[in-house]
């Protein structure tokens, strides 16, 4: 099942290649903290590209804090990969620090 679901997570990059773009020539970095706080919390031991793609496929909540920390650009990209929507972040990413 395991798997499965890695395959899954690779596939997701057809949808999550403007994503992918973002999480690594994105200067926010807060962007690579927060990944690296999740992926040590949910315990993803793939590398840097797989975890970040099964972050994004699996884990709604990720995608809400990835879109806090990319701004505006939500709104273009968004709807490829919907965020939860009963979780609500009103805080400025600014004032939010990077893996908390």
């Amino acid at each position: 099942m395991e798997r499965i679901k890695k395959i899954i997570a690779i596939l997701s990059i057809i949808r999550l290649w403007p994503h992918t773009v973002f999480f690594y020539f994105y200067p926010e970095k807060k962007l690579k903290e927060d990944f690296l706080a999740w992926k040590a919390w949910k315990s993803v031991t793939y590398g840097r590209l797989v975890s970040f793609l099964w972050l994004m496929t699996y884990f709604k909540e990720y995608r809400n804090v990835f879109y806090l920390r990319i701004g505006l650009w939500k709104n273009m990209i968004g709807w490829l990969c919907p965020k939860l929507s009963s979780l609500y972040i009103n805080t400025p990413s600014r004032c939010v620090g990077g893996g908390d």
